[in-house]
């Protein structure tokens, strides 16, 4: 849950804790240079009780709110100043404006996965792929159209990886996979039964995994620092199609796929050329543009 809606959440407490709430949510530009000492003073509490309220929302202690805090409304407050994810073009619209506003809605995806991508734990994650013997890739929902175009590439490049469309298959792999198996989980929420049982047991079984999510924390994020976050934009339901959460999803592994084959790209590119000519030896297009030099 992100850090603005977990204050706004918050309903029930102390006269102070509401107070020191209703502050930050005023203030959320200014807490970095503000100190606890100036809050407490202008509150008329303690600057302990400021620290308090900190850690029961899940947070070390002030400064450490405050910096994840100000993390969030950074991103929250960039991209999308013009067009809404959930709701991106109107009824009373022409075809062509619906077609440019699908347009920059896709440029402010890729704009917004790419920033997130700097809080993702990519090296670690790139790393346990290359070295991994099979991935395993389970997708809560529309996320699966993300996981399946990985497979796809991963594969043509001599890569072994299968998406598991079945959550008590994937309980199963879990259950009996070893350090050779990478397990790549998608789901938007973070909070799917299946996939959190999966997840739960890798965890038992000290295996690590990577996580396809959303920023702002949620059950799934609880349980491995492995994580790529994608856009954060859309609603759960209140929306006129998935359109950010797949493609950033596709988006993002398509950056750990492109990092991946880089690393030997020579080789990758050979082999993917080699077993594509064996299938589709008589594959051809009267198309000059499309023709292989």
């Amino acid at each position: 849950m992100l850090i603005r809606d977990r204050l706004n959440n918050f309903q029930k407490g102390t006269d102070a804790e509401l107070l020191i709430r209703d502050f930050f949510l005023k203030r959320k530009n200014d807490l970095v240079k503000i100190s606890t000492h100036t809050i407490a003073k202008e509150l008329y509490i303690s600057a302990s009780t400021i620290t308090r309220f900190c850690q029961k929302l899940g947070f070390l202690g002030y400064p450490d709110f405050v910096k994840q805090y100000q993390e969030e409304n950074e991103y929250l407050d960039s991209h999308f100043n013009n067009i809404d994810p959930n709701i991106p073009f109107l009824s009373e619209d022409t075809t062509a404006i619906v077609n440019n506003k699908i347009g920059t809605l896709y440029k402010e995806i890729i704009d917004d996965s790419l920033a997130l991508l700097k809080k993702s734990s990519l090296n670690t994650i790139e790393y346990l792929i290359r070295y991994c013997d099979h991935i395993y890739i389970y997708a809560a929902g529309d996320l699966i159209l993300a996981a399946e175009n990985f497979e796809n590439k991963m594969i043509k490049v001599g890569k072994t990886a299968s998406v598991e469309r079945r959550g008590d298959n994937a309980f199963f792999k879990a259950n009996y996979s070893d350090s050779n198996s990478l397990f790549i989980l998608l789901s938007y929420s973070g909070e799917t039964d299946n996939l959190l049982k999966i997840a739960h047991r890798l965890n038992d079984k000290q295996l690590p995994f990577v996580a396809v999510t959303t920023m702002g924390g949620n059950s799934l994020t609880e349980l491995t620092n492995n994580v790529i976050y994608i856009s954060t934009r859309e609603k759960l339901i209140n929306n006129l199609g998935n359109f950010s959460s797949v493609l950033s999803a596709m988006f993002v592994l398509d950056i750990v796929y492109a990092d991946f084959v880089n690393e030997n790209q020579e080789q990758a590119l050979n082999n993917k050329k080699q077993v594509s000519k064996l299938f589709e030896n008589r594959r051809s297009s009267k198309n000059p543009l499309l023709e292989d030099n």
